[in-house]
């Protein structure tokens, strides 16, 4: 996994990425809900500061992990950060993952 800050609002995302979202414009969507990147679209540019695309992320509750929606977010207009609590687990999983696969080798059958 490389680096990634979880302080920082908005960053840049790719397929599979794991958010939590703080506010999406227009939208009834809970805080802190989870999602899952599953696309970037391109979207037309209104201003030139605009950034030309955003992310098609599925949405997922925070504490029951039901599936919510489906939007696309606008680096313009919401608010996300990485989900710290998905990639440190994730980093749990392939460490304990590693040490089974190296004991497993081991055992003759």
């Amino acid at each position: 996994m490389s680096e990634k800050n979880f302080n920082e609002p908005n960053p840049k995302l790719k397929k599979k990425d794991r958010i939590i979202v703080w506010y999406v414009a227009g939208e009834d969507i809970p805080t802190q809900s989870k999602g899952i990147v599953i696309g970037i679209n391109n979207l037309p540019k209104h201003k030139p500061t605009d950034c030309g695309y955003g992310y098609w992320v599925e949405f997922y509750d925070k504490d029951t992990n039901e599936f919510i929606t489906k939007l696309t977010l606008i680096p313009e207009d919401d608010i996300w950060f990485f989900d710290k609590d998905y990639y440190e687990n994730e980093n749990l999983k392939e460490s304990l993952f590693s040490i089974t696969k190296k004991n497993i080798n081991k055992i003759k059958l």
